[in-house]
């Protein structure tokens, strides 16, 4: 199991690093394969995986999408992954993870679709 935490100063004050490393502590029980943190100006996002299907393996979170300046959090499963690919018009599916999958899901459909999704999910979007 995976977890991940988002923290934002919403006073638009500087987050404070060890305060995010402490954070970022405390998700360790929940993986081993990968950790990432991402600490920005006023906040800070933490990923802590545990890959369990074949799609995740190598795969970094925080994922950031450039184009719309948005950061994105995913732990979950996707149960129909062939659904959304094909909505999407993506032929090759052995390369792309559930949290890309559901990125761009997201920025092509926004929220106007996510009840197509179908599996245990959450995710954050800032």
């Amino acid at each position: 199991m995976s977890a991940f935490f988002f923290a934002l100063n919403r006073d638009q004050s500087e987050f404070d690093p060890k305060i995010a490393r402490d954070m970022m502590r405390q998700l360790n029980v929940f993986g081993h394969d990968q950790a990432c943190l991402q600490v920005q100006t006023n906040f800070a996002l933490g990923y802590q995986s545990l890959w369990t299907v074949p799609e995740e393996v190598g795969e970094v979170q925080p994922l950031y999408k450039q184009q719309q300046g948005c950061w994105f959090l995913f732990d979950g499963r996707i149960d129909n992954r062939s659904f959304l690919l094909d909505a999407l018009n993506v032929m090759s599916a052995s390369s792309i993870s559930d949290a890309q999958l559901m990125l761009l899901f997201y920025s092509t459909f926004g929220t106007q679709r996510l009840n197509e999704v179908i599996g245990p999910f959450v995710f954050v979007v800032f």
